[in-house]
């Protein structure tokens, strides 16, 4: 591999909020879910964000994670304050364990809603009314279902539970990563090699999601998968140059601005008086993040 191009012109936020969470899943992210962080101050974020979209100056998708984000009282009202602002898509990841109710006030605010399945704390039959609900105000909408190599059968079990049936939005089995690594056995892997386990209704998808899914290239080449690189064990790009920074960035829970591999830009989005916007050498062994991991980069000239 020499170069991996993505096609996507958007600019990509990942924001995280904070570390409050109702599930306590023994996959997830060390210090993920402990409630240890308080929520930002919506004032103070809405004031800081809008100023950094803006000298991006491009359409941006901002993505909301952290512990479980509609916990936090704040969130229909930052989401609404940054659609009004800006060309915006905001997508929201959830464990989806919010009412029915909750959902009906505030599903305008998303664009897009990656619903996370856990075979620890999931309800599949709630995950489904809130995608099915979703589904009718045309809200782009998949289902995760998180593969536990631990217990894998048992996560293969949640997929059939939300497959089948009228195929209204995808069904996902996603990789559970270890230190950036997979645990999985060959038979596991050829499993989730094929990520997608179920396929919407194209038409109205692509009608919803305005424009394909997310293609990028290796060396010329066109691929839509973005667990490519992990289940291959292809996500080491030490000394590559990477355009984390330039085409999309992940805010942690104190403003810093970085990536998902532990890489700091330098700056902070409460203090912009440092920005410079330019690719950056990859110094990690493994990049964590399958998103990242599609993240325009080349191989440097030795």
């Amino acid at each position: 591999m020499k170069r991996i191009e993505n096609y996507d012109t958007d600019f990509v936020i990942e924001l995280d909020l904070g570390n409050t969470c109702n599930y306590q899943c023994g996959y997830c992210f060390p210090g993920a879910n402990e409630g240890t962080v308080r929520w930002p101050s919506v004032d103070r974020l809405e004031t800081a964000l809008l100023k950094y979209i803006k000298q991006h100056d491009r359409p941006t998708r901002l993505y909301l994670i952290g512990g479980e984000p509609t916990l936090w009282k704040h969130l229909p009202r930052l989401c609404n304050t940054l659609k009004m602002a800006h060309d915006i898509k905001i997508c929201l990841s959830t464990n989806a364990s919010q009412s029915i109710s909750w959902w009906k006030r505030h599903w305008h605010c998303f664009d897009v809603v990656h619903i996370s399945l856990h075979h620890e704390s999931g309800d599949p039959a709630h995950c489904l009314s809130v995608a099915e609900l979703l589904y009718d105000y045309r809200v782009e909408t998949n289902i995760d279902v998180l593969m536990d190599p631990l217990h894998f059968e048992r996560c293969k079990t949640l997929v059939d539970r939300v497959t089948g049936g009228v195929k209204l939005f995808p069904v996902l089995a996603k990789t559970v990563l270890y230190d950036g690594k997979h645990r999985y056995n060959e038979e596991q892997l050829e499993y989730v090699r094929d990520p997608i386990k179920q396929y919407p209704n194209m038409d109205w998808y692509q009608e919803v999601q305005r424009k394909p899914r997310t293609q990028f290239s290796i060396d010329g080449e066109t691929h839509t998968d973005d667990n490519y690189f992990v289940v291959n064990d292809l996500n080491h790009f030490e000394g590559w140059q990477c355009n984390l920074g330039v085409d999309t960035v992940k805010i942690d829970r104190q403003g810093n601005v970085g990536g998902n591999c532990g890489t700091d830009l330098g700056y902070n989005i409460y203090d912009l008086s440092d920005i410079e916007i330019k690719p950056v050498k990859c110094s990690k062994y493994t990049c964590p993040c399958s998103g990242e991991t599609i993240t325009t980069k080349w191989r440097a000239h030795v």
